[in-house]
């Protein structure tokens, strides 16, 4: 692979760590595992694989088509999945846990516009059995953009997304609204060097807490030493605003390596350091160190195991608090028998609470254990199913926060 391909696919790979790892949306975890990504954009995902390394569902995408629903120059892909899923320790508030069924439909229409653009809609209707929640309608809407020009790789894209489940930081079923935005510049100056600018806006809206919005900038340049070794140095700006808390500002020097010893294995670490100021009266400040570590290992071709680590901090829905979060996560993928797809995914995560200006607030600390496992295969090439089971465990040090949940599914999608 040419060094301008090869430090694409790294550029693309930080970028998603970081702003997956690095901003609020991150800490809203979810209770109930929701229903898995429309195969189009599954297939995009692939090649930068989530930074936590633990998928949520069983179904794995199917291939390509080679049939197409063309207008023009736009490609259309229909899809559609249901998802029914029983589970037990859900929290319908703090200290009240339940057992629910859980069923979920998600048609969606994702298009190709030329060489350059792709739109993606989906609605998501989702049913519980108990009273204790309420049905809602999800919404998760992308547009993207990219183009190269000369020794420029310019990126763009737009996501909207409402959801309506139980999350841990919470301990209820919470309404959320978020508006994302990034726009990515890559420069290739010669055969070793780039520089890469990320801008970032977003908007998360939490019914009944506190609205987070953060504005980002991040400049990293980066040094081919070899054609294994990538290495890059940069630094990353943000502020945040935060209703019923005093806003925020982040200053993080990191450096960043991705390093492919041998074909089967790739290792990547991005490591730094944070000085976070918070505009409470008088302003105090906070130094932490951040990562995001990964390791792929790939033997054979129908065998993958996966290591990630990372550490982060950020504002919470929850008023005068920051979130200080460290999680590990250890992944397996196996395929037998040509067809079927296994999945095994374990994780530790630690969520510290900290109160933050005048606050009086006493620290709540969380420590999270989750399990997950899935099998699934794909008929016909566009009918997948799949069978998924998860556990959940956290811990907390307040009353009513801690839960121990089960969960059992059975999911079925069509994409054309």
């Amino acid at each position: 692979m040419d060094f301008r391909k090869r430090i694409q696919t790294t550029l693309s790979g930080v970028a998603l760590i970081s702003f997956i790892a690095l901003t609020p949306s991150a800490n809203a975890q979810q209770v109930v595992t929701p229903l898995s990504t429309t195969p189009a954009i599954a297939e995009q995902q692939a090649a930068t694989a989530s930074p936590t390394g633990a998928t949520t569902s069983g179904i794995s995408a199917p291939a390509s088509s080679n049939r197409e629903l063309r207008w023009g120059a736009v490609n259309f892909r229909p899809h559609v999945s249901y998802r029914y899923l029983y589970g037990n320790g859900i929290q319908a508030s703090p200290g009240n846990t339940k057992k629910t069924e859980v069923q979920s439909f998600s048609p969606g229409l994702f298009a190709e516009l030329g060489a350059r653009w792709t739109v993606d809609y989906t609605p998501t209707w989702t049913y519980y059995s108990s009273s204790a929640f309420r049905d809602t309608v999800g919404q998760a809407a992308q547009i993207n953009w990219a183009t190269k020009y000369n020794v420029w790789t310019l990126s763009a894209g737009q996501n909207f997304s409402v959801s309506d489940s139980p999350l841990v930081e919470t301990g209820r079923q919470t309404k959320q609204t978020n508006y994302t935005t990034n726009f990515n510049a890559l420069i290739d100056f010669n055969s070793r060097y780039a520089l890469e600018t990320v801008l970032t806006q977003n908007l998360n809206f939490a019914e009944g807490y506190s609205n987070i919005r953060t504005w980002s900038v991040r400049d990293m340049l980066h040094r081919r030493i070899s054609t294994r070794l990538d290495t890059a140095l940069g630094v990353e700006y943000s502020y945040t605003a935060i209703d019923r808390t005093p806003d925020m500002a982040s200053l993080q020097f990191l450096g960043n390596l991705t390093w492919r010893p041998i074909d089967q294995l790739n290792m990547s670490l991005m490591a730094g350091l944070e000085n976070r100021e918070i505009y409470a009266k008088p302003t105090t400040s906070r130094q932490n160190p951040v990562y995001s570590a990964s390791i792929q290992f790939i033997p054979v071709a129908t065998t993958q195991l996966g290591i990630t680590a990372s550490r982060s901090t950020s504002a919470s829905f929850l008023d005068a608090r920051l979130i200080e979060s460290t999680s590990y996560g250890l992944t397996f993928n196996q395929r037998f028998l040509k067809h079927l797809q296994s999945s095994a995914a374990l994780s530790h995560q630690e969520s510290n609470y900290r109160a933050i200006g005048t606050s009086t607030i006493g620290s709540r600390n969380d420590k999270i254990d989750s399990f997950n496992l899935g099998l699934s295969t794909t008929f016909l090439t566009r009918l997948r199913t799949g069978l998924t089971y998860q556990y959940n465990r956290n811990s907390s040090n307040i009353p009513g926060f801690g839960f121990s949940s089960s969960q059992i599914g059975l999911e079925i999608g069509y994409s054309f």
